[in-house]
């Protein structure tokens, strides 16, 4: 098991929520974005997903997409990641995510980015759009992928997803882009309950709006095992890089999943 397994464990075993926080590489800054990851770490999020910029976010919305063009604007480099990722695991115990777009991996090139994500400790990759049908590459034991399934995913395919994606299932909470608002608690409730009839042992957490310690707390009664936490805190970090406005959501939610 990876980090990101192991700490997923054992908050089920404790029967606690998962909190995963998403943070875009480069915004405002680089030196500030990561800063901001290991304090929320150490805030007490359990996992850290390190946003990579990228031109066109299609499933991102308004506050992922500023944060990246502003990143890029900034010069950064997808090479910049791996200094995130080390200041992640000397000064916290948070497991490490990376999620992007597919060409920005294909770019770097594909096979050097998994290398060195296992080299350094990265638990997972969360790539958007790329189905799981269309994986054309090995993904080693000791590195997970991450697919997404939709408030309208058709039985089979929440079936298929359960059964290939590690170490959990990106539930999106509604139709739109992320940072949109929580509104279709039926259908998500339902897609949870079939993710955990397709793979008893099979992890979901909620993304897509989650802004608040009541929505992660209606989340948590609807059987997810956590929550992930994006655009709330890039509008945060937004208002003159305040760290601390993140610092403050994250314990404010964690108050509900624990």
């Amino acid at each position: 098991m990876n980090d990101a397994e192991k700490i997923i464990q054992e908050r089920k075993e404790h029967r606690q929520g998962v909190l995963s926080c998403f943070l875009t590489l480069g915004y405002p800054t680089l030196e500030k974005s990561i800063e901001a990851m290991v304090r929320v770490a150490n805030a007490g999020a359990d996992l850290i997903e390190i946003g990579l910029p990228f031109s066109d976010p299609m499933a991102d919305g308004p506050a992922i997409q500023h944060a990246s063009t502003v990143a890029l604007t900034n010069g950064t480099k997808i090479s910049d990641v791996w200094e995130a990722v080390d200041q992640l695991k000397s000064q916290s115990s948070a497991g490490i995510l990376l999620m992007g777009y597919y060409n920005t991996f294909l770019q770097y090139p594909l096979q050097r980015m998994i290398d060195q994500n296992i080299n350094n400790g990265v638990s997972a990759l969360i790539i958007p759009d790329l189905p799981p049908e269309h994986v054309t590459f090995q993904v080693p034991n000791s590195l997970g992928l991450v697919h997404l399934v939709a408030p309208n995913s058709p039985k089979k395919r929440i079936e298929i997803i359960s059964q290939r994606s590690r170490p959990f299932v990106y539930l999106t909470s509604n139709f739109g882009v992320t940072g949109s608002n929580l509104s279709l608690h039926d259908q998500v409730k339902a897609i949870i309950h079939h993710v955990k009839t397709a793979d008893h042992d099979q992890s979901i957490l909620v993304g897509f709006g989650i802004d608040s310690a009541e929505k992660a707390k209606k989340l948590m009664t609807m059987n997810a095992d956590g929550v992930i936490v994006g655009s709330a805190l890039l509008r945060r970090l937004g208002e003159n890089g305040n760290v601390e406005k993140c610092e403050k959501l994250v314990r404010s939610i964690l108050s509900m999943l624990r």
